[in-house]
């Protein structure tokens, strides 16, 4: 099965007169359709660099991309808007149109010189609009949706174009956090049921790891490490990228922690959400919350509730909520010591 879009030995970064600046190089990766790929990566490692380049937005230095087996150069502009979609990072700004005639736009490819809606470019149209779901919202003026589904109705104009490639730089970057769960879902979804083949840009970590089918994480040095998320945070890729004195990576997880001064460990007996959140209360205070310890607050939580008992240094403490529960925590404590937070 031939690749969507592949790279040999390519090179992408700027160039200023005679005088090249190599941000990335010697890439040989590939993504198929059917395949969600997750790009990631702390900014000014060349995520949005290497997007433009494999839309030939700005020219590679080196190497070559084919797209459907195709090298890029030889594509006309006609030809790549048929094959590949793209979705910028800038919040979209369409003017006064209808959330259906923006779609529209997506049609150019295949228009002829009148310009004129053809029988099939308005069944394309529909079904690109049914494919996010916004059937309902088609009639709408654009100014008048929210950011998540002003960027739903771009992603439906890059479909319109029918492409087998969808190249999106930061496309959750302007939305709320259902938003970009719902928006990364869609993605998904479109990749498996439209056998496309995506590359997203994103800094939504904890999320890409969770969707994703392919990470592309580029690393300290520039260089582009690929991989299943699983494999990638195994062999840590993910830590090494996002190190900082602050945080720590969880690989078990899939998250960050900050690492604060802790007060001293805890125990928390329970069972549920309750105990997960009364945990959660206690690290953020500054606790680490570890499963034994002689001299560790000892919580116990009911289930299902938020009544909770503390025994520490032989006295006892009751109470009927998290705020109280934090009280008590900023009262107590020993020595500081590093400790992680969620």
């Amino acid at each position: 099965m031939t690749a969507a879009i592949q790279t040999i030995d390519l090179a992408v970064g700027y160039k200023s007169g005679r005088l090249k600046n190599v941000v990335l190089d010697g890439l040989n990766v590939s993504v198929r359709g059917g395949e969600l790929v997750c790009l990631l990566g702390t900014n000014g490692t060349g995520k949005s660099t290497l997007l433009r380049t494999l839309s030939r937005v700005q020219p590679a230095l080196g190497g070559s991309v084919t797209i459907d087996g195709v090298d890029l150069q030889q594509l006309s502009q006609i030809q790549l808007a048929r094959r590949l979609g793209i979705v910028l990072t800038e919040r979209p700004m369409v003017g006064a149109l209808t959330a259906r005639r923006l779609v529209e736009l997506g049609r150019y490819p295949y228009w002829d010189w009148s310009g004129r809606m053809t029988a099939r470019d308005h069944e394309v149209v529909s079904w690109a609009i049914e494919s996010i779901g916004a059937a309902h919202l088609a009639a709408r003026d654009t100014t008048s949706l929210s950011d998540g589904d002003r960027q739903r109705f771009m992603i439906a104009r890059a479909l319109a174009q029918e492409p087998s490639i969808l190249l999106l730089d930061e496309p959750t970057a302007f939305l709320d956090v259902p938003s970009r769960v719902e928006l990364m879902g869609l993605l998904r979804r479109l990749a498996r049921e439209e056998q496309l083949a995506i590359v997203v840009s994103t800094h939504d970590l904890e999320l890409a790891l969770r969707m994703a089918d392919t990470i592309w994480l580029v690393a300290r040095g520039n260089k582009l490490n690929v991989g299943t998320p699983e494999d990638i945070i195994l062999e840590g890729s993910v830590e090494e990228a996002f190190k900082a004195e602050s945080i720590k990576f969880h690989p078990e997880e899939r998250a960050f922690r900050l690492v604060t001064e802790a007060r001293g460990c805890a125990v928390v007996h329970g069972d549920g959400i309750s105990a997960i959140l009364a945990a959660a209360v206690l690290e953020r205070e500054g606790y680490e919350v570890v499963t034994d310890g002689r001299d560790a607050m000892r919580i116990t939580i009911a289930s299902g509730t938020t009544r909770w008992e503390v025994a520490i240094g032989g006295s006892h403490h009751k109470g009927d909520s998290f705020a109280t529960l934090a009280e008590l925590a900023r009262s107590l404590g020993s020595t500081p010591k590093r400790s992680e937070v969620s």
